[in-house]
């Protein structure tokens, strides 16, 4: 499953590269004192001075704060305190104890129940209002002591969240969970909270996405509303298109008026459609014919008239929804997403913003999907974006583009400064030389890492099908892909030196156009010379195996030497270079001559 989350690299070196960007923009000295910058930033939307003012842990303040003279004793295992206050509601008190681990293999281990007792030795004093409290525990966190302490003097019986943090996938041991709880209980404020990998995991897909929450109203009683139970629930109704459109539009206000009726205003520029609505959509934006259709029927004094029953409707999946079919039809939509429609939708406001009236009155056919914010939820939720993508065709790649493993890879490269586009074009309007294409890094992963030159050349497609897994593994994260991307680079970069040589040429020789068509296989073959060389494959090693690129270059030309000979030992005028490097055939004979053979002489003499 695309959503399941279980331990694997991807999601620790996705981690590990915000944990370091922090580490680096704030100037911080240990990468545990960035992950507190990290997670509260991430949860709980804290800006750098609210963090640096939240933490209370002694390391943190004897290693990272500037302050002198002042006592740093004891934290008693509290990392942050984050008192919230609202206007409505009562206030919030946040308490943390983080963890944080450099060792992809410890985050397979349980939270640590050495800090059970620690917390308790805590929590104990600080709700009988121990004065004594104050005096064990380091400045920082006696002054949070009296923060506190005000809240409950004034009467607010605010509620305490207790959080454990960590990049650990597992909670506390059982038992030891269950001490915590009850104790919990038995104060009756407390709230206990994990935020361990599974969830950060989760948070990295939707934090750079606005939450769109929305009403709208279907037109009379043409809705159906059918539950299973549990956590799936649908809603088909027939709307007005001009009320989708508002609903998705970046003004809240609108987005909620469900009464809504100025439309002409809607045309104004300072409306614009929210890009963050279709952001589970398995297509970016196109322009095309199936565009220009749908507005042209929508803009059509006769054929508009038809347009719900020409269009298959949208769909849109979203986390609740609330409505009373008996006093109001107002349906509440939260967290919604349109993974079908976007052509429609977008194809429908160009209609509108060219004739208001024309698209105004227009109906639309809309199911509404409510699927439950759950892990176990998001295939689901994927597949609903597939099956009902059927006006064009869409390629594996899409499909995949809403899938963790892309999404953690793309918050990875930005973290680089590059943009890894999981949707084609999605970073069109950046630069050409920091967009990497993830069907490209495709071609290439497969080639260098799985071994499967022919595969990329020939048939790519099954790259984002039978093979995704074993491409896209969970040990594939930025900086393995930017090392075959770097790599590959610099056989390109070759390559079209020698093509410009070719060109420059009066006469050509064929069999010198062999370069032209052989790039996965060098790609691939350096990649078995690094092995041989005991060379490690990262980052660090780039410049030593791209050095590799000249032999690999050789064994190639040796290789299609030998093939294009005739019985004579004549090259061949025209070999079929193109259907040759699409096959496996050299791959087999590479290794057959240079690793089956147990002399080792035959390679060596290609790498001194």
């Amino acid at each position: 499953m695309e959503y399941k989350i279980e331990p694997n690299q991807s999601h620790f070196a996705t981690v590990r590269e915000y944990v370091e960007k922090y580490k680096k923009d704030y100037e911080l000295s240990s990468s545990v004192s960035s992950f507190y910058y990290f997670v509260l930033n991430l949860f709980f939307d804290l800006n750098d001075e609210e963090i640096k003012n939240s933490i209370t842990d002694n390391n943190f303040l004897k290693n990272e704060t500037k302050e002198i003279g002042k006592k740093i004793d004891y934290d008693r295992g509290i990392d942050a305190v984050y008192i919230k206050n609202m206007e409505t509601k009562k206030p919030e008190i946040h308490l943390f104890n983080f963890k944080y681990t450099e060792n992809f293999d410890n985050t397979k281990s349980n939270f640590p129940s050495s800090e059970i007792d620690k917390i308790i030795g805590f929590l104990t004093p600080l709700l009988k209002k121990d004065e004594n409290l104050k005096k064990e525990v380091n400045y920082v966190l006696a002054d949070k002591i009296n923060e506190i302490d005000d809240e409950f003097k004034k009467g607010n019986n605010p509620k305490i969240f207790f959080h454990l943090c960590s990049n650990l996938y597992l909670p506390l041991k059982t038992e030891e969970e269950n001490r915590l709880k009850n104790f919990f209980e038995e104060k009756g404020l407390l709230v206990l909270d994990y935020i361990s990998m599974n969830e950060i995991v989760n948070r990295f897909i939707i934090k750079d996405r606005i939450k769109i929450n929305a009403k709208i109203r279907s037109i009379g009683e043409n809705y159906f509303d059918k539950s299973t139970g549990g956590n799936l629930r649908a809603l088909i109704l027939e709307v007005k298109a001009i009320h989708l459109i508002r609903m998705i539009l970046n003004d809240s206000n609108i987005r909620n008026d469900v009464d809504f009726s100025n439309y002409d205003s809607l045309s104004d520029d300072k409306y614009k459609i929210l890009d963050d609505a279709f952001d589970e959509n398995v297509r970016v934006e196109q322009k095309g014919k199936i565009n220009q259709n749908i507005k042209d029927t929508a803009l059509n004094e006769t054929e508009n008239f038809y347009f719900f029953y020409y269009n298959n409707g949208i769909t849109i999946t979203c986390d609740s929804v609330d409505y009373d079919p008996i006093t109001d039809t107002c349906i509440k939509l939260e967290n919604l997403q349109i993974v079908n429609g976007q052509q429609t939708i977008r194809a429908l406001y160009d209609a509108f913003k060219e004739n208001p009236k024309k698209v105004a009155n227009l109906e639309i056919f809309c199911r509404i999907y409510e699927i439950k914010n759950k892990e176990e939820n998001r295939e689901l939720k994927i597949k609903i974006a597939e099956y009902t993508n059927s006006q064009n065709p869409v390629n594996t790649r899409d499909i995949r583009a809403v899938g963790q493993t892309q999404i953690l890879l793309e918050r990875q490269f930005k973290t680089k400064g590059y943009f890894y586009e999981r949707k084609k074009n999605q970073y069109k309007d950046q630069p050409k030389e920091k967009r990497l294409d993830a069907e490209k890094i495709g071609q290439m992963l497969i080639s260098f890492y799985n071994e499967k030159p022919a595969v990329a050349k020939n048939t790519k497609q099954i790259i984002f099908g039978t093979e995704y897994e074993n491409v896209f593994s969970e040990d594939i994260t930025a900086d393995s892909i930017l090392l075959v991307n770097e790599i590959f680079n610099f056989i390109d970069k070759k390559r079209n030196e020698e093509a410009i040589k070719l060109k420059q040429q009066e006469k050509v020789e064929h069999f010198d156009t062999y370069i032209l068509h052989c790039s996965y296989y060098l790609l691939y073959i350096i990649k078995k010379l690094a092995d041989y060389e005991k060379i490690d494959l990262n980052i660090e090693n780039k410049s030593k195996i791209i050095n590799l690129y000249d032999s690999a270059k050789k064994i190639i030309l040796e290789i299609i030497t030998n093939k294009f000979k005739d019985k004579n030992g004549k090259l061949e005028e025209f070999p079929a270079f193109g259907p040759y490097f699409k096959s496996n055939e050299l791959k087999k004979k590479f290794e057959v001559l240079y690793f089956e053979n147990e002399d080792d002489q035959i390679l060596k003499k290609f790498l001194t």
